[in-house]
């Protein structure tokens, strides 16, 4: 089982400042990337 999408927080910054992201898979990044042409 491999998830899709991550999202990362607090381990990103060790919380000292109000950041984050996310980590996306192969298939996410496929759909927004053919999305961006529009």
């Amino acid at each position: 089982m491999r998830p899709d999408l991550v999202t990362i927080a607090k381990g990103l910054s060790s919380a000292y400042l109000p950041i984050s992201g996310s980590i996306i898979g192969e298939r996410v990044w496929s759909v927004l990337e053919q999305g961006s042409e529009k």
